[in-house]
């Protein structure tokens, strides 16, 4: 699925609020390589929700430029 070592599947899983989540399904045998690529410590699960949360916050700013940027050349 991934060029990331471990990484077997990404789903959105939805919650009590009507929100969605994202759930990472991590191979147990591969686990530590999967952080260490990420530049983190192994099991460092804090340091990973903090990746995907900036991440995610980065690609969403992209796209309001973007949007942004299309209201204005109209």
């Amino acid at each position: 699925m991934s060029s990331i070592p471990g990484l077997v599947s990404i789903t959105e899983v939805p919650d009590e609020k009507g929100g969605s989540r994202l759930a990472f399904e991590i191979d147990d045998d591969r686990s530590d390589e999967f952080f260490e690529r990420l530049g983190l410590q192994p099991g460092d699960e804090e340091g990973f929700n903090n990746l995907v949360v900036a991440a995610i916050n980065a690609y969403i700013a992209e796209k309001a430029k973007e949007v942004d940027n299309d209201r204005r050349s109209r």
